[in-house]
C-alpha cells in the first residue's frame, strides 16, 4: 500500500496491490487521488512507486480493472497500459503491464 498526504497530514491519494494468480503475477486493485491533485504529476509518481515496490516482491507484471465510464482511462494509456480484451474481443477496462520495469524509466 503507498498513501499519499497533504502537509497536514490528510490524505489524497493511496495505491492498493497484491499478487495475482495467472498470466499477471500482481493486480493493481485500488489506485485513487483527489481530483485537485490531478494533472500535477502525482499519479505517474504513485504508479511509479508501486511498480518498483512489485519488482521489489517479484511481481515483474500486473493487471488493472477500470470502470469504462472512468475519466482516467487515458492516464493508463499514457502510463503505457496495454487495453486487454475479452473473450468477445472487447475492451473491457482492464489493463496489463507485462513489464513493469517500463514505470520505472
Amino acid at each position: 500500500m503507498l498513501v499519499l498526504e497533504d502537509r497536514n497530514g490528510r490524505l489524497i491519494g493511496f495505491t492498493w496491490g497484491k499478487p495475482e494468480a495467472g498470466e499477471f503475477e500482481g493486480q493493481l486493485s485500488k489506485i485513487y487521488l483527489r481530483w485537485e491533485y490531478h494533472g500535477l504529476g502525482l499519479g505517474r509518481r504513485m504508479m511509479t512507486e508501486t511498480a518498483r515496490r512489485f519488482a521489489e516482491r517479484g511481481i515483474h507484471s500486473f493487471i488493472l480493472f477500470a470502470e469504462l465510464s472512468n475519466p482516467t482511462l487515458g492516464f493508463y494509456d499514457r502510463m503505457g497500459g496495454e487495453r486487454l480484451l475479452d473473450d468477445r474481443g472487447q475492451f473491457s477496462g482492464a489493463y496489463g503491464w507485462r513489464d513493469v520495469s517500463t514505470l520505472l524509466l
